[in-house]
């Protein structure tokens, strides 16, 4: 569904998201996430849209192939199945039962009446394996930034890997950081507290950064090469 002032175009297997704005030209951008926006002049008409679309239609069935194979797998829930924790794929024990996800002995065993809960167990896990991440790993680079944030949140997101909250000084991470190395996560949370030091992308924020984690540009190069799975 598109947004209160976008709206869907549908040019033969490409489903674009438009955007009106107050530009000169049309500028189409695939997301993380394999969707298509297109930003475009007011006035420009659907026909124009839609050729506009097909003149550039190699160029985004090559970008999206790009963005598919960037993309981490979603986990596999059935027995014998596995999960992606930092970095390793976990073999998965499914079993018919109360709701549950856990690890034990370096395997997920998940207990669910069917797919839906035991999707849902397995998020629950991904939370809980985050947030014990974070309590280790935060209170370092707090110390080294001089910032605390009022609270962690935890969710699956599409696009994006964390984002702060400069008004409320809330962090919130995706949960799928548990597919990807710890020295991953550990970026993340610098890169999000130094928001709370400078909102944007300036000069003083990658101080913050290289004053808190030095590396920190190679393990954005690592992360940069993956985006969270769309499941």
């Amino acid at each position: 569904m598109s947004s209160p002032g976008h709206r869907l175009l549908h040019v033969n297997d490409l489903t674009v998201e438009v955007t009106r704005r107050s530009v000169k030209h049309a500028r189409l951008v695939v997301r993380p996430d394999g969707s298509v926006g297109l930003s475009a002049p007011q006035r420009m008409s659907e026909r124009q849209l839609k050729a506009f679309v097909l003149d550039n239609r190699e160029w985004l069935l090559r970008t999206m192939q790009r963005q598919r194979n960037r993309q981490m797998p979603v986990d596999d829930l059935t027995d014998c199945g596995t999960m992606t924790l930092w970095g390793s794929d976990v073999a998965v024990e499914r079993s018919v039962g109360r709701t549950r996800a856990t690890l034990q002995d370096g395997r997920v065993r998940i207990t669910a009446p069917d797919d839906a809960a035991a999707a849902r167990a397995a998020h629950t896990l991904r939370q809980r394996l985050l947030a014990q991440a974070v309590e280790r790993l935060a209170p370092p680079l707090q110390d080294r930034i001089g910032r605390t944030p009022s609270a962690f949140r935890y969710r699956a997101m599409t696009s994006r890997w964390g984002s702060c909250n400069v008004r409320t000084h809330v962090i919130t991470l995706n949960t799928w950081l548990v597919q990807r190395p710890e020295a991953e996560l550990e970026y993340v949370l610098a890169h999000e507290l130094a928001h709370l030091v400078e909102a944007g992308h300036g000069p003083r924020f990658y101080a913050v950064l290289d004053r808190a984690l030095p590396d920190w540009k190679r393990r954005r190069a690592e992360l940069r090469n993956h985006v969270p799975p769309r499941g």
